[in-house]
């Protein structure tokens, strides 16, 4: 062995941990009581799995639950938009129709004040001309009572200057 040098040492080592490698893995799980715990460990791993395939098929059926329950949402909210679009859309006819139907009421009054408006103004004219006919029957009276007496004072005045005339003469 003393002739053996450091390099062939080794390989020799080697050689030999080759060869013995298996035996002494086994030896080491053995000793440490490894194999044991790889069992425990694959088991629990096993196990593990076991449970996170039932967690995941929990998980799929609590996500298929909401997805109903979305949908079931989303079908209630489309029924309340349709139930509140529908209300609406009466209320804006109702609404319309009150509406047309305050316009129908103004507009009938408006005409009804334009008639009366129009009937006053009528009787207003027919009044006006009413006074307008006594006036100008007045004025004639007047007139023809001035154009009287006129004439019987234009006589008179004639007759006092023709009697002071003649008594003028008379007398002078």
């Amino acid at each position: 062995m003393n002739n053996i040098e450091l390099g062939d040492f080794e390989k020799r080592v080697l050689e030999i941990l080759k060869r013995k490698e298996e035996s002494i893995y086994r030896r080491i799980l053995e000793d440490l009581n490894l194999e044991e715990r790889r069992l425990n460990l694959q088991e629990k791993s096993v196990r593990i799995e076991e449970e996170l395939r039932g967690q995941r098929v929990l998980l799929e059926k609590l996500l298929h639950q909401f997805d109903k329950r979305f949908e079931q949402s989303d079908k209630h909210i489309d029924i309340i938009r349709e139930e509140m679009k529908s209300r609406f859309g009466q209320m804006h006819e109702e609404m319309k129709g009150r509406f047309e139907q305050m316009h129908e009421e103004r507009k009938s009054r408006f005409e009804q004040v334009d008639k009366r408006f129009d009937i006053m103004h009528k009787e207003m004219d027919k009044r006006f001309e009413l006074v307008h006919d006594d006036m100008k029957n007045r004025f004639q009276q007047v007139d023809k009572r001035f154009s009287i007496l006129t004439w019987a004072m234009g006589i008179g005045f004639t007759l006092t200057i023709s009697i002071l005339v003649v008594v003028l003469n008379f007398v002078l």
